[in-house]
């Protein structure tokens, strides 16, 4: 129509007279004039986190860090229904508790939208080296996200990948209504996705950049990466301490320019301190500095002469089964449900932990009526510790020696310790990042009495306090047994396999359906190993089947058992303890009573889970 009418303008006007020129000019002005211009893709830039984007028409974005879920942090986001600053967090279970998964993200996507989010594993432990990598060098998304239909798979696409010390995440998700154009758009955004080839003044490319100019008989792959967002005027730092080595990193950032400190020390650790500064000849440092330009230079060196090596692993003891656990499982005893015994509360909750003491008896964290009930391995209750005016919410117990740990998470964060009498001996306040808001679920106990926090269920496990009593929080690789290092990692988000590293065994962990948890329970005599294992399904509804395996030291499987979770009235986190005797004791709730069963371990074990909807 417009072009018909041009045409018509220029007949009524144009005469004999009009050069060609004029005419041309003239046709081409009306053109424009009646012209629809086409919508271009809105630039996106983000400075925190070094990248940028071309945003589609229509779409908005967020940029955070905000915590959606433990421990899972967002960095940017992108919406295709022009909601600016959203993001799709976890999601309230009707157990009380939360899930941050794929089908409640799209749960809140809208029918026809589309949703992307670039997800940082935050909070909790710094990132090991062990776990850490392979580095993703490219700017683009090239290997990471192929043009595709983002509405097949279900509609959601996680993929994990490691960048500048950081363990990421790119979800993308679109609701099965999202149209052909929607669909085009997403790949369009990802296309333009890029990455700062130099992310001047980030501490986590930083390190990483100054490791590889460290020498090979430093372990340079061995010192922790800095992740976590910085405090303003504050330097950060981390070490990852074993039996006799130590290894810190600092990193004071300026503007465009991160100086970082690498400190070794082989001290054996005997004042429990590790600092940037060298206290002895058995320590040595390297000092970089991470300028803008991206070039990354050593400006300071100092400390004594490297050592050669590290200790060796002694050689593994010969496996040796627990006979008086290889049979069914069975009730040790019960406790009442009620003032006289563990109290249940609202929306079906109930105690949270069980403990085995070195002496036999059982500690009950009775999280409702905020107590620790200590009974006799007959049941006969011995005593009970009232929290009331200590604190709230007590989420796991943890016998060390005569003594009780108890980890209270409710307004304020902290581990008491008392003795088996109730008498409060000491009070140990839980550093701002360590709390629940970044994955802390649970207690341990190191082989020097040390005091550990377990995040997510023991995926990740950090020192709160050493063996002399004193707080000093630092992230550890893993459990130390006997001079070993014990760790379970899983391989990947949504995965069916894992690994458990046992001193020098290398133990892989395969199950049919998707492995949904994998974490050290606890030792046995002659260096056995006990390791929880979660299976899961989905057929819409989730079923999850737990079981613990038994590992001998060398990493051959000695038997399993499974644990009732679903016999259990109330959900219990830390329900299941290693005893002194060896055998595995778990809590099973019911509605009038509660029961403290051992579990009994044989060599195979049928799935009791259905089959999964493909």
């Amino acid at each position: 129509m417009c072009v018909r009418e041009t045409r018509q303008r220029m007949t009524n006007r144009t005469n004999p007279s009009l050069s060609p020129l004029v005419a041309v000019t003239l046709l081409l002005v009306l053109l424009a004039a009646c012209a629809t211009p086409t919508p271009e893709a809105a630039p996106f830039r983000s400075d925190r986190f070094n990248l940028e984007v071309a945003l589609p028409t229509g779409w908005q974005a967020a940029e955070g860090p905000a915590l959606l879920a433990r421990p899972f942090s967002g960095l940017v986001a992108f919406n295709s229904w022009g909601e600016a600053g959203y993001w799709a967090a976890e999601v309230k279970t009707q157990q009380g508790g939360s899930t941050y998964g794929p089908q409640g993200i799209l749960g809140q996507v809208p029918d026809g939208g589309a949703y992307i989010a670039l997800i940082h594993f935050a909070g909790g432990p710094l990132v090991s080296w062990e776990d850490y990598g392979p580095e993703y060098e490219r700017g683009d998304l090239g290997t990471l996200w192929q043009a595709h239909d983002c509405r097949e798979a279900g509609g959601a696409t996680w993929v994990d990948f490691s960048k500048w010390g950081r363990r990421l995440r790119l979800e993308v998700y679109c609701g099965a209504g999202a149209t052909d154009a929607t669909v085009a758009e997403v790949n369009e955004l990802l296309a333009s996705w890029r990455f700062d080839r130099v992310p001047a003044g980030d501490a986590g490319w930083a390190t990483l950049q100054a490791r590889e100019l460290l020498p090979d008989s430093a372990h340079p792959e061995k010192f922790p990466l800095l992740t976590n967002e910085p405090v303003e005027g504050e330097p950060m730092q981390s070490y990852a301490a074993g039996p006799v080595v130590a290894y810190l990193t600092r990193a004071d950032i300026q503007v465009g320019t991160v100086v970082v400190t690498f400190v070794l020390d082989w001290n054996g650790r005997e004042d429990g301190e590790i600092s940037a500064e060298c206290s002895s000849e058995r320590c040595h440092w390297w000092r970089f500095e991470a300028r803008s330009s991206g070039e990354v230079v050593l400006i300071e060196e100092g400390g004594g002469a490297l050592p050669l090596g590290e200790p060796v692993d002694a050689p593994a003891p010969t496996a040796v089964p627990i006979d008086a656990c290889v049979k069914e499982d069975g009730v040790v005893f019960t406790v009442p449900v009620g003032p006289n015994g563990v109290q249940y509360g609202a929306e079906q909750t109930g105690p949270m932990a069980l403990a085995v003491a070195p002496d036999g008896t059982f500690w009950i964290a009775d999280t409702q009526g905020n107590r620790l009930l200590h009974y006799d391995p007959h049941g006969v209750l011995l005593n009970q510790i009232d929290l009331n005016g200590h604190g709230i919410g007590v989420a796991d117990v943890e016998a060390i020696g005569s003594d009780v740990n108890a980890l209270m998470v409710g307004y304020g964060e902290k581990v008491l310790r008392f003795t088996a009498d109730g008498n409060l001996l000491a009070t140990y306040d839980i550093p701002e990042g360590l709390g629940p808001e970044s994955g802390l679920t649970g207690l341990a106990v190191g082989d020097q009495g040390e005091i550990l926090l377990e995040f997510m269920m023991g995926a990740e496990v950090a020192q709160l306090v050493d063996a002399r009593g004193v707080v000093e929080p630092a992230p550890l690789s893993g459990y130390t047994h006997e001079g070993k290092l014990y760790k379970a990692r899983q391989s990947g988000s949504w995965t069916s396999a894992g690994t458990i590293v046992a001193g020098s065994a290398r133990i892989e962990v395969t199950v049919p359906n998707l492995l949904a948890g994998l974490r050290i329970l606890g030792f046995a005599p002659a260096g056995n190993l006990y390791a929880v294992v979660d299976e899961m399904v989905s057929t819409p509804t989730v079923w999850v089947d737990q079981t613990v395996h038994l590992y001998g030291p060398a990493g051959e499987l000695l038997g399993m058992a499974r644990v009732p979770v679903a016999e259990r009235y109330t959900y219990v986190q830390n329900g299941l303890a290693v005893g002194p005797d060896g055998c595995v004791y778990a809590l099973l709730t019911r509605p009038d009573q509660v029961e403290v069963i051992r579990l009994g371990f044989s060599t195979e074990l049928e799935s009791i889970l259905p089959t999964p909807v493909r």
